[in-house]
């Protein structure tokens, strides 16, 4: 968790404030304090920042899906609208946002690799 944090203070990368949020879930852990007060650093609220507001409670997974307009956002968009599933304990909608990033994301892209995992994980 250290590098992740040590990561977020090298710069203004949402993707890595995402990381880190997804990181301390998956460890029971609540870093939404940290998250909004990462976010507040970013000086644009274009993509993926709708997914942020996701994570924060602000926006609805529906309007996450929404806001991604680019082919490569709508797949970032199943998967974090998928890890929210996850983290709230809903199983199916998990599987099925994340099923979705799988067949629809660029094979070189982190989020096609990290739904794979996500999906093993689910199964067993």
């Amino acid at each position: 968790m250290a590098d992740f944090g040590r990561s977020i203070d090298l710069g203004e990368n949402p993707y890595r404030m995402l990381f880190r949020f997804l990181a301390q879930a998956g460890l029971g852990e609540n870093g939404a304090a940290e998250l909004a007060a990462n976010a507040a650093r970013l000086k644009s609220k274009d993509w993926p920042y709708p997914v942020i507001e996701l994570l924060l409670g602000k926006q609805t997974a529906e309007g996450t899906l929404a806001a991604a307009s680019k082919p490569s956002e709508k797949c970032e968009a199943n998967f974090y609208v998928g890890e929210w599933h996850l983290i709230r304990r809903d199983r199916e909608q998990a599987y099925k946002m994340l099923q979705t990033a799988v067949d629809s994301c660029s094979k070189t892209f982190y989020e096609h690799a990290a739904a794979i995992t996500e999906l093993q994980r689910i199964n067993r």
